[in-house]
């Protein structure tokens, strides 16, 4: 059964972050989150520009199934893309 077909809307709410590790040389990050589901790109959020601590307040929709595998990766580093894992 497919998701539309059943009728499941998840709202997903990306608030904020804390404690995301700095480059070292700069001092801060430019953080945004990457959500996935079922081994897919669903949503990225705006890039907080030289921060710490990522506010977003950002929501997105998505139809999921009863069983669903989410992965969330807030990437940080400036240079290279290195995920810090939820």
């Amino acid at each position: 059964m497919e998701a539309k077909s059943a009728g499941l809307i998840a709202v997903v709410r990306c608030l904020l972050a804390k404690a995301i590790p700095s480059d070292r040389a700069l001092g801060k990050s430019d953080p945004y989150a990457v959500f996935q589901l079922n081994g897919q790109k669903v949503f990225k959020s705006q890039t907080k520009k030289k921060t710490l601590t990522p506010e977003w307040n950002e929501t997105f929709e998505v139809a999921v199934v009863c069983y669903s595998l989410w992965l969330v990766a807030i990437f940080a580093d400036l240079f290279v893309d290195i995920p810090c894992w939820l």
